[in-house]
């Protein structure tokens, strides 16, 4: 009998291995080199890349395939991702080959570089020409949202009338003929602006109801429609949404300006209309978007926004960076704006060419009281340089449905926090403002916030003289900072999308036969052991990353040899300096404390 349940067992085991096996083969990764491949190849190794974003749109994807392109090129068009079935068969799309090369670029423009590109038209002005013969055909489409010039140097100026044009570099799309008029005094558009880039009405990523997916190592430009966008859609049981997505370590900007509706302009770095479950968006640097960088949108009855985890991620030049608008019959629940870096909102591109200029870092456009609002978390971000506001709602009573917290403001160009155009209890319209110390009295948010100049590189890492290092709420909901180094690396969670360290104290440290340290990770206590003799006695130093003791001790030359150190005062979880000191030597590890 056991001899039978054995073989029994022995059996089912070897069906289960040899499933998994089999299903592990299903897995493809396919490579995209935009120089030497070829949508002739199967795509299944770098000799046999594909070439095109069209080719990947085309192929059978399925759960569990990468799809990577290849770094330091270029790539044109509108990824349509495929998604997978489950959270075990994600599909990725990302970046293959050397680290040290950029990012693969995702360009959803047309390149207009060649004089022949541009025909005179008389006056100053200058025409795309007639629709274009090129294989595949090119046509512009519904619209062009913006033109990037000279490598970003500057960008067009969209006017909506031919006989507006008059101003050095605006220009006007005719829609009944498919071309752009651009006026300039300096003949030639490509012979003087050398790059040109046509951001035609259509975004970067179109995943319309897709889930379980990654996107990854990528940038994103240049899309009129906007960058990365996801959207629901259905009424009823019948309602599909994304899922399962994770968006990190990408890049967009460049992003907007195509035509919405009247004089209104669209265009959003990384948006999510009608609804998602479980969103990640991080360690992603978002900038020069028309409209916001980051954005949970929509309005349709039954649409739910469910664990959306925006962190650690870099907005800069957007003319907002972050925006919420939600209506109808619906719900948002378990959102999380946390460790980011907000910067210069409303200085982007876009600023001077809006009817409806907005610089602001949160936009509540507007929250509806038909949505259920359920644990909203705005924390530990940094709040810096701000055109017109730091916080804009539509309904003052908004800001009860979100807690604010453990933020660092800086506002810089404004000195009001939070503009409103209906105050509390009113269908009246009748705008008013707070500063900073009204602000934070009026709705008991901010307890722990700062305002504060953040001290920043241009980059948005912290500078040693930062107020914002240690100063942060540890979160479970964020573990590490946008170069995946751990929190906290001092005595407490740093705000913004960097953790403060000193690379260069821990790097240098070597390794020699002076001590060792152990258990690394320690709990209370530690075990120094002095590889060689020595008289005399010992300092013995716990360090945080930024600089500070947090204790000395000294060790009497009897006791030298082997011995436990035990912390008087058990630091925080994280990342520590051990240094040992004698008269004529000076050592130091890194350790852990958990």
């Amino acid at each position: 009998m056991f001899m039978k349940n054995y073989s029994f067992r022995f059996f089912c085991i070897l069906l289960i291995l040899a499933f998994l096996s089999i299903n592990s083969g299903f897995a493809t990764d396919y490579y995209v080199d935009s120089q030497v491949g070829s949508d002739s190849n199967n795509g299944k190794s770098p000799a046999t890349a594909w070439k095109s974003i069209d080719k990947v749109n085309a192929a059978s994807i399925t759960g569990g395939d990468s799809i990577l392109f290849m770094r330091g090129q270029v790539f044109r068009g509108t990824i349509v991702p495929k998604g997978g079935s489950s959270v075990n068969t994600l599909v990725t799309y990302g970046a293959y080959g050397d680290n040290a090369l950029a990012k693969p670029k995702l360009l959803a423009s047309y390149q207009r570089n060649s004089s022949s590109d541009w025909k005179d038209e008389g006056s100053n002005l200058w025409s795309t020409g007639d629709k274009l013969t090129v294989s595949p055909a090119e046509t512009l489409g519904a619209d062009v949202g913006n033109i990037i010039l000279g490598n970003e140097t500057s960008c067009g100026i969209k006017v909506w009338n031919k006989t507006d044009l008059n101003v050095e570099a605006e220009y006007w799309y005719d829609t009944t003929a498919d071309r752009v008029y651009f006026y300039t005094t300096h003949g030639n558009p490509a012979t003087y602006y050398q790059t040109i880039e046509l951001a035609t009405k259509r975004k970067n990523v179109d995943g319309t109801a897709r889930s379980y997916l990654i996107f990854e190592n990528l940038d994103f430009r240049y899309g009129g429609d906007g960058g990365i966008g996801f959207q629901g859609y259905g009424t009823g049981a019948s309602y599909s949404y994304p899922k399962e997505i994770t968006i990190r370590d990408v890049d967009v900007s460049y992003v907007g300006g195509a035509w919405l509706t009247g004089t209104t302009r669209a265009g959003n770095g990384i948006g999510f209309w009608c609804g998602g479950r479980n969103i990640i968006v991080e360690r992603c640097r978002i900038s020069q978007c028309y409209d916001c960088g980051l954005s949970p949108q929509g309005d349709l009855d039954g649409h739910f926004n469910e664990n959306f985890y925006f962190r650690n991620n870099i907005f800069d030049k957007n003319e907002q960076s972050f925006e919420m608008w939600q209506g109808g019959i619906s719900s948002t629940t378990n959102l999380y704006f946390e460790n980011n870096t907000c910067m210069n909102a409303g200085f982007g591109w876009s600023r001077s060419q809006r009817p409806n200029p907005l610089g602001v870092h949160i936009l509540f456009y507007g929250l509806a009281s038909t949505v259920t609002f359920t644990n909203l978390q705005i924390r530990n971000n940094v709040f810096i340089n701000a055109k017109d506001y730091g916080i804009f709602t539509t309904y003052e009573s908004n800001m009860s449905k979100v807690n604010f917290d453990y933020n660092c403001w800086y506002p810089q160009s404004t000195t009001l926090i939070l503009q409103y155009n209906y105050p509390l209890n009113s269908t009246v319209r009748t705008p008013g403002s707070y500063v900073w110390s009204s602000y934070r009295a009026a709705y008991g948010n901010e307890a722990h916030s700062i305002m504060a100049n953040p001290r920043i590189n241009t980059d948005g890492s912290l500078m040693s003289n930062s107020p914002c290092i240690d100063k942060g709420l540890a979160l479970s909901t964020v573990s590490n900072d946008f170069k995946k180094t751990a929190r906290p690396q001092g005595l407490g969670y740093d705000m913004g999308a960097f953790e403060y360290y000193v690379p260069n104290e821990v790097t240098s440290i070597k390794s020699t036969n002076f001590f060792k340290a152990y258990p690394n990770p320690a709990s209370d206590n530690i075990t120094i052991s002095l590889e060689n003799s020595f008289n005399g006695n010992l300092q013995i130093s716990l360090i945080s990353l930024t600089g500070k003791i947090i204790e000395n001790q000294t060790i009497k030359s009897s006791e030298t040899g082997k011995f436990n150190y035990h912390f008087y005062n058990k630091p925080q979880t994280g990342y520590y300096i051990l240094k040992v000191s004698g008269e004529k030597f000076s050592q130091a590890l890194p350790i852990t404390i958990k």
